[in-house]
């Protein structure tokens, strides 16, 4: 089973750290307050995520919804 796991692994996105998650939450962040003009507001909580859900399926990466929320919200704050 271990070897079953290793290889099913090996086709799976790969795990996001907390600091890489972090700079491209701080990048979507900076790239909606660059179009607007102004620093985003928590109203725009779900803009930032769905740009950095956009971003990590384009990378080929993942994380858990839970956690972009808490990363999305607390760089609004």
């Amino acid at each position: 089973e271990a070897i079953e796991i290793g290889i099913i692994e090996e086709f799976l996105p790969k795990a996001l750290t907390a600091e890489a998650l972090r700079a491209i939450v701080d990048g979507a962040v900076a790239a909606h307050a660059e179009v607007s003009g102004q620093k985003p507001t928590p109203k725009e909580m779900g803009t930032i995520i769905k740009a950095v859900q956009a971003k990590l399926q384009a990378d080929g990466l993942r994380a858990e919804g839970r956690v972009v929320s808490e990363m999305v919200k607390a760089a609004l704050a």
